[in-house]
């Protein structure tokens, strides 16, 4: 579910930055994109419950070794803060200034996290590789699109 996130987060940028009649699909995408991730993390909370923890972050790491429970609920939380704040930016567009900025942060940060986990797994498959070019390409495209025209502050 999370590689089907990474893509659905893709999509929901590169479908306004490659065609602007198309825009409006890009909130349902976010949207999936989220609901796929809330998948993803449901999915991960019953794996972590049935195994104890063990192994659940990168390095072979438990979950009682990265802080156990809180940690793992202030990653969802942290998510959603993030996630939600790059909606909402995308959805009021361009009207308040700080709020555009937020989502352009919160919108790198999600690609960040993004090639930041599957970058160390392309050793693994090459899917992590074209995972994160992907990523890397829509966030791009998106920050490229939502960039101010030159004049303008």
């Amino acid at each position: 579910m999370a590689r089907l996130s990474a893509v659905l987060f893709a999509l929901s940028l590169l479908v306004p930055a490659l065609s602007r009649e198309r825009s409006g699909r890009s909130g349902r995408l976010q949207l999936a994109f989220i609901v796929a991730h809330t998948l993803h993390f449901v999915f991960v909370t019953w794996l972590a419950s049935v195994t104890g923890g063990a192994g659940m972050f990168p390095g072979g790491r438990s979950v009682a070794e990265v802080g156990g429970w809180p940690v793992v609920l202030a990653i969802f939380a942290l998510f959603y803060a993030v996630a939600l704040i790059a909606l909402i930016a995308r959805r009021a567009g361009a009207a308040r200034a700080r709020l555009r900025v937020a989502g352009r942060l919160a919108t790198a940060f999600i690609g960040f996290m993004f090639v930041a986990t599957y970058l160390p797994l392309v050793a693994s498959s090459g899917w992590y590789a074209l995972l994160a070019l992907l990523v890397t390409a829509a966030v791009a495209a998106d920050l490229r699109v939502c960039a101010p025209a030159s004049g303008q502050a």
